[in-house]
């Protein structure tokens, strides 16, 4: 149940990562509801069925879709703003992770989902 809350808590941080790289507010319509599901329900068919954790690659194209459809931006531009962001929330999470590894060291699923909520 809880790795369900912090890959919830991490899309919701690229996401929010997305709209203030492209200048936008957050606007959680259809479009981004689905995309969270689509990601969730990846992520958890990914766990469920022991498939390979080089599956969740198939989320990058996915998220290139969506900046094109929800910020009308170019192939180029989408690409540069998908690595921004990841090289953002990543140096975030690993900002994060070691205060909080240093405390708590047998509960991995707590220590993913309080680096996500930290980078939030």
């Amino acid at each position: 149940m809880i790795s369900i809350v912090y890959q919830f808590v991490e899309i919701l941080t690229i996401i929010i990562c997305l709209h203030y790289l492209y200048g936008k507010k957050l606007a959680l319509d259809k479009g981004t509801c689905l995309f969270i599901v689509f990601y969730l329900s990846t992520c958890q068919m990914i766990l469920k069925y022991d498939l390979p954790r080089i599956a969740s690659l198939c989320m990058y194209p996915v998220l290139g879709g969506y900046c094109f459809w929800k910020f009308r931006s170019t192939f180029r531009k989408s690409v540069i703003n998908i690595v921004m962001c990841l090289i953002l929330v990543s140096a975030f999470q690993l900002l994060f992770i070691f205060p909080v590894i240093v405390r708590i060291d047998e509960l991995r699923d707590f220590v993913i989902f309080m680096v996500n909520v930290l980078t939030l």
